[in-house]
């Protein structure tokens, strides 16, 4: 009997120190870790004024052409060997090469493969590169405004080595005229 009275009360201690430990402890120290960097912590917002218009690294998903595009939104559980990947993949590559009025054979990958998580907004330099003329002709823009624009919203590589550069399309679209109009409230 004292056996089992013992380890009750063994048991009880362990799911309080648990409780303490894992329900309290650990989320206040996650919390204080957060405000090391807390803009990264709160989604890296972006304002007009008073109004909230994007979030970094969120896909806009701007449907309108005078935009620069993010990948195709949503990943598949299609095998890379799946005859439909490859459809999917070929008919992306038409309408991008429409839109783009290049050739199909010029459209990088990550334009036609989709984001894993459905909202990352990155894309590769050469998918931006690719993108260029049409925005610039959109925002009455030259070229080379567009492209140092390209430029100043890369990230390069992570400590010069792991990764490839990046291109944020949300933080791009914002800094085009327009990019940060705050939505009408009626």
């Amino acid at each position: 009997m004292m056996s089992f009275l013992r380890s009750t009360v063994r048991g009880f201690i362990a799911v309080i120190i648990g409780t303490v430990v894992l329900g309290m402890a650990y989320p206040c120290v996650m919390w204080a870790v957060s405000r090391i960097n807390a803009d990264a912590a709160e989604g890296h917002l972006i304002y007009d004024g008073d109004c909230l218009v994007a979030a970094h690294g969120l896909a806009d998903g701007r449907p309108d052409d005078a935009w620069f595009q993010s990948r195709a939104e949503g990943a598949t559980n299609l095998s890379p060997l799946d005859p439909q990947l490859n459809k999917d993949y070929e008919s992306r590559r038409q309408e991008i090469a429409a839109r783009e009025h290049v050739a199909p054979e010029q459209v990088p990958l990550d334009a036609v493969s989709g984001s894993g998580s459905g909202a990352d907004d990155g894309i590769s330099p050469a998918y931006a590169e690719l993108q260029v003329p049409r925005v610039a002709r959109a925002h009455g823009l030259s070229e080379e405004e567009v492209r140092r624009l390209v430029s100043e919203h890369t990230a390069g590589r992570i400590i010069g080595v792991l990764g490839d550069p990046v291109v944020h399309v949300t933080d791009l679209n914002a800094a085009l005229p327009g990019g940060t109009t705050c939505p009408a409230v009626e």
